[in-house]
């Protein structure tokens, strides 16, 4: 599977989960938000049946702190990279909805309660910019596999058929939960693209995020281990059948090389050939 070694290369400041575990949080969250409204939230089962509360502003500041680390280190991390920043960005907006969402569900039981109508608002605020950067950085990518990977393009193009869907059965039900969750999807689901993509471009479908790798390489490639990274490689040459193959910056942006089969795999050729065709 060829990946565009600039993509690859990008992808090493970004410090967010993603590939399984990034959609494992994704779902759970999802799981998490639609339960509220159930009376049943998942970390405080001794609350069960009762009128459902949002966290106090004390704990709400705790849980933001620690969501917002990763995502502003990554930001730093990715600034130089817009494409990295705005998916980073994007993955904050189940965060925003989960505040919206218990601000909603608090009034249900106490609407004369300052703090949910601040936790309305702020939820609102916060996820239409989170939405649509991600969105924005989760087409970007694709684009960016389009030449390269177009059976990742059309696969990752279906979620925004997914989204219109969930968009249209939003006006279309009244129910409440069901409401909430079909904006949950239309608003998050650029986050399961992001990571499909991260997952294929790195090749850990485990989702360890990837910051301070010294070396980003196709999976194709990623059994030539080594601690030269791809661009510092020099190119190989065999002089049998050359033909060009793919970019390579050390000469005249090409790689030339034939059947590689009888060379060693860590064999680094010189190429001597000034003047490619």
């Amino acid at each position: 599977m060829v990946v565009p070694a600039e993509l690859a290369t990008q992808a090493t400041c970004y410090g967010l989960p993603f590939g399984m575990f990034g959609i494992f949080c994704w779902s759970f969250t999802f799981f998490s938000v639609s339960l509220t409204h159930a009376n049943c939230p998942v970390f405080t089962p001794w609350k069960w049946g009762k009128d459902y509360k949002a966290q106090s502003a004390l704990l709400m500041t705790v849980s933001t702190i620690l969501i917002l680390g990763p995502t502003i280190y990554t930001c730093f991390k990715c600034r130089s990279e817009w494409i990295m920043l705005l998916v980073a960005l994007g993955q904050l907006t189940p965060w925003s909805l989960k505040i919206m969402n218990d601000g909603f569900v608090s009034l249900k039981y106490d609407d004369d309660n300052g703090l949910w109508k601040s936790y309305k608002m702020a939820g609102i605020i916060l996820t239409i910019p989170f939405s649509l950067v991600g969105w924005i950085g989760m087409t970007a990518l694709s684009i960016s596999l389009m030449k390269t990977e177009m059976a990742v393009s059309v696969w990752i193009w279906s979620l925004y058929l997914v989204a219109l869907i969930a968009m249209m059965l939003t006006c279309l039900v009244e129910n409440l939960t069901f409401r909430f969750s079909m904006i949950y999807i239309f608003a998050t689901i650029h986050i399961i693209g992001s990571h499909v993509i991260f997952a294929l471009i790195t090749g850990h479908w485990g989702g360890l995020a990837t910051t301070g790798d010294s070396e980003t390489t196709d999976p194709s490639t990623s059994s030539n281990s080594g601690s030269e990274s791809t661009h510092e490689k020099k190119c190989l040459l065999y002089t049998d059948t050359v033909h060009v193959d793919v970019r390579c910056p050390h000469i005249q942006s090409v790689i030339c090389h034939a059947d590689m089969s009888n060379v060693p795999r860590d064999t680094l050729i010189v190429p001597i050939i000034n003047d490619l065709p």
